[in-house]
């Protein structure tokens, strides 16, 4: 769905994140917050939400959405006809606007994703190249930058992948600044990826470079690990990469 979207990654990532923050309860305001209303639902089945649960906030939305019209039409209804009587005045003038208006929107929205892609602009790795430095020594520390709830959803990993979102730099405080570092995410144009790699660039990382395609290309090549998500295997993970660089 979010295919649809022109930020197709800032759609899914911001639809995940208002599932993790706020659980099954954002169901009950989904209908008022453009775009999450198309993805509640299947982000709700995605991240393993109870029927039972899911049915009543689902419920509640569809209520509070109804009333809320329902309430605003009888607050307003001397407003609401003053406004179409304007409409019907303006006939056709009304589209003309309105069509210049979302032609503004849509430009502006563009610009703002050829200008983000176009600051992260940076050397990707294909899964040809990340075999061939797996199978060298030292081996390239791979690092899982997408959100908990992604992880939730599509529970699999990149064999011996290091498990980091927030506050990457500090994560990897541990790490020699010129190990090999391979940044992956699940998102379109491996924006989460480069992200991170412009940040721990900036950090004083010298060899860092996200993986062209992301966990989708290497599920197309090889096999997963399932992916244990308690903290104690992330900080298994942790302190094996960190005896690692040294």
């Amino acid at each position: 769905m979010c295919k649809l979207s022109i930020s197709r990654d800032t759609c899914v990532t911001r639809s995940a994140g208002f599932f993790g923050r706020f659980g099954v309860r954002i169901l009950a305001v989904s209908k008022f917050i453009p775009g999450l209303s198309t993805l509640a639902i299947p982000v709700a089945g995605a991240t393993g939400i109870g029927l039972g649960s899911f049915l009543f906030y689902d419920a509640l939305g569809a209520l509070l959405w109804s009333g809320v019209g329902v309430a605003f039409g009888a607050l307003f209804a001397d407003l609401v006809d003053t406004a179409l009587a304007w409409l019907d005045w303006l006939g056709r003038g009304v589209i003309a606007v309105a069509a210049v208006a979302l032609a503004l929107y849509l430009a502006v929205r563009w610009w703002q994703r050829v200008s983000l892609l176009h600051k992260l602009r940076m050397a990707r790795i294909d899964i040809a190249t990340l075999h061939a430095l797996l199978a060298g020594e030292p081996p390239p520390l791979v690092v899982d930058v997408r959100r908990r709830e992604r992880r939730k959803m599509d529970p699999y990993s990149i064999p011996g992948a290091l498990l980091l979102d927030d506050e990457i730099a500090s994560q990897l405080s541990g790490i020699s600044r010129d190990r090999k570092l391979v940044i992956y995410c699940d998102c379109p144009n491996e924006v989460s990826a480069a992200l991170a790699a412009r940040e721990l660039t900036s950090h004083g990382f010298t060899d860092v470079a996200p993986l062209m395609g992301g966990l989708a290309a290497w599920r197309a090549a090889d096999a997963l690990d399932p992916l244990l998500l308690d903290a104690a295997a992330s900080n298994a993970a942790r302190a094996v990469a960190k005896s690692s660089s040294a």
